[in-house]
């Protein structure tokens, strides 16, 4: 549920704080995870390999909007073909997310298949032809139009090579806020709809701008855009990294109070949310701008601020 400069989306930030969550609420969440993988599959056999542990912030966040109830059920699977594992049951909330999920790797590899080369691209193209498949069986019209509009927008503002971070970082969070807060059957109360578009928003700037930073060095080397890189500033001073971090945290402040205003009934299901927005996002993003700098002394003051 990232984006990459130049309009390209990867995944690889969302994930809890493990240690802050009990047993059954990380088995719960990986429950999510695995329906979300069955039910990708009546999509697209190919693509349920590419989905991302990212999706499952917006499966519990539509389950707790709607107050959908989890019904739970063992399945098996090519990562579990004996044993099996615990998976929640298809329903109408997952079914959305695989949607997404789908419209979002079909950005991606569309971006992919036109900038890789040789087999990476032969690939790209190949699963390209999944996801597009996958969106026929489940198409989101009004998601699809404003997912390819959003990265053009993306595409452009690289090519005018924008030396503002937050530019790009606007664009994908408003991407990543009417994907949060899209209600196609009206389901939803317009206070609940608010909250969902606020914490896709804030959740989409930050990953936007840490993802710019996590690759400014390589993009240094290759010539790619990056507006850290074009950056006037001591991107790798100390203060410059505590200001940034600041920044960010204020980011998941306002996410966290949004999921506040959701009123989600379910006790475990907020207990994750909380979990990946008050802890997780803020461990990665520390361990990204601080290359593990300081590491342990910040997730001590993180937990204590969590206790509070």
């Amino acid at each position: 549920m990232q984006v990459k400069l130049g309009g390209k989306i990867v995944f690889g930030y969302v994930k809890p704080r493990r240690g802050d969550l009990r047993i059954k609420e990380y088995d719960f969440y990986k429950a999510v995870y695995c329906g979300l993988c069955h039910h990708q599959k009546k999509l697209s056999r190919r693509l349920r390999y590419m989905l991302s542990y990212d999706m499952v912030l917006l499966a519990l966040l539509r389950l707790g909007a709607v107050g959908e109830r989890a019904c739970f059920l063992k399945q098996r699977c090519p990562v579990h073909p004996v044993k099996g594992c615990l998976a929640v049951a298809s329903s109408e909330s997952l079914a959305y997310t695989a949607s997404v999920s789908a419209i979002l790797l079909y950005g991606k590899l569309q971006d992919d298949s036109r900038d890789e080369k040789g087999i990476r691209r032969l690939f790209a193209k190949m699963m390209a032809k999944s996801a597009k498949k996958a969106m026929r069986h489940a198409p989101i019209l009004a998601l699809e139009e404003t997912t390819a509009q959003r990265l053009l927008e993306l595409s452009a503002c690289e090519a005018r090579s924008a030396e503002s971070v937050y530019e790009g970082a606007e664009i994908f969070g408003k991407l990543l806020g009417e994907v949060f807060a899209y209600d196609g059957k009206g389901e939803l109360a317009r206070e609940k709809t608010v909250a969902l578009y606020e914490i896709g928003y804030r959740v989409g700037r930050l990953i936007y701008i840490l993802d710019a930073y996590a690759d400014r060095d390589e993009d240094k080397k290759t010539g790619a855009y990056n507006p850290f890189v074009l950056s006037k500033e001591d991107t790798e001073s100390d203060a410059f990294r505590d200001r940034l971090v600041i920044a960010l945290d204020m980011e998941l402040v306002q996410a966290s109070v949004a999921l506040d205003l959701l009123d989600i009934a379910d006790g475990g299901i907020y207990a994750i949310l909380k979990n990946l927005l008050k802890l997780g996002l803020g461990d990665v993003m520390r361990e990204v701008i601080y290359h593990n700098k300081r590491a342990e002394t910040i997730q001590k003051e993180s937990r204590k601020a969590y206790e509070l």
